[in-house]
């Protein structure tokens, strides 16, 4: 926990103030660091929607459009809603089998001038000042449900997205968009050709990361290569359906009886270096793995360190 004066033990409200120590609850819902696997899996599936996009337009006789990744990252609904242009472009959507609401927003002048390319008209030179009409949001209709299907594409091996429009909008101040304290994952790519640039994003709830964590658990198990005798792999199977009880246990901490005996509600107990704090996984008496904490999708889990010896269990 950072702080500029040095605590140790038992440190009430008034005492973390003072050592200027920020106290907050975890946030078990907060995937604002992303586990770097998942994280990977994430670049690629952005990627290939890129890919995905650029086709698309390619196919519709657009102008040598390219369409680049940018970056992903994790936005509480307000946060967003404040980054978001004005005015702009904006679709809300449905995004099950995950709960909550997304979007896609792509700039102005990116709509207008595809808008334009769509009706045949003379090159833009500059995108009106104005948001889009209804005519014309409902003339953009196609095209944009033919991007969410090349962005449900790229997400189809990790997560079966199925995007519903519930609005399509231009003024921000209109928006239903959930509750402002969810966790958004945010898709951001940059488009660029001789008739229009400018950014596109969308915007999924955060919980498709656990999607995204059991599609790579599911694909490690696959590829993982067979381990032991065929006796033993044998056995294995047998007693592949029973079930192991394990008790996580936190790394241990020492307090005095005087610190301890003044211990009240909301007071703080501040452990050790991580290094320090390790996990043990227990059955029974007998440690089996150790490891240290760490965040899959919004889950808390264990990333194993060590895995003992036959003497060692014993031990």
């Amino acid at each position: 926990m950072p702080s500029r004066k040095r605590t140790r033990g038992v440190l009430s409200p008034e005492a973390l103030q003072e050592a200027e120590t920020t106290v907050e609850p975890y946030d078990f819902a907060n995937p604002n660091r992303l586990p770097r696997q998942i994280l990977r899996a994430l670049t690629n599936i952005c990627e290939e929607a890129a890919r995905d996009i650029t086709r698309l337009l390619s196919d519709r006789d657009l102008t040598a459009p390219v369409v680049h990744f940018q970056e992903i990252r994790c936005a509480r609904a307000e946060t967003l809603a404040e980054e978001l242009p004005r005015p702009t472009m904006v679709v809300i959507l449905a995004t099950a089998p995950v709960e909550g609401v997304g979007l896609l927003q792509m700039d102005l002048p990116v709509a207008f001038a595809l808008l334009n390319h769509l009706l045949g008209g003379s090159e833009m030179k500059e995108a009106p000042q104005r948001g889009l009409s209804p005519l014309e949001h409902a003339a953009l209709e196609e095209l944009v449900d033919s991007i969410l299907g090349s962005i449900r594409q790229a997400w189809e091996p990790a997560c079966r997205l199925d995007f519903t429009v519930t609005q399509r909008t231009d003024a921000l101040e209109t928006l239903h968009f959930g509750d402002p304290k969810d966790w958004l994952l945010l898709m951001c790519f940059h488009l660029e050709s001789p008739i229009a640039t400018g950014d596109l994003r969308l915007a999924v709830p955060a919980a498709v990361t656990d999607h995204v964590s059991r599609s790579e658990s599911r694909a490690a198990g696959q590829s993982a290569p067979p381990r032991g005798t065929a006796e033993q792999e044998r056995q294995l199977k047998l007693l592949g359906d029973v079930c192991v009880e394990f008790t996580a246990r936190l790394g241990p901490m020492a307090l005095s009886l005087s610190a301890l005996s003044a211990i009240e509600p909301e007071d703080v107990l501040i452990l050790g270096p991580r290094e320090e704090n390790p996990v043990s996984l227990v059955s029974g008496d007998r440690y089996r793995l150790r490891g240290r904490l760490v965040a899959q999708g919004r889950r808390l889990a264990v990333q194993i360190a060590h895995r003992p010896g036959a003497k060692e269990e014993r031990g």
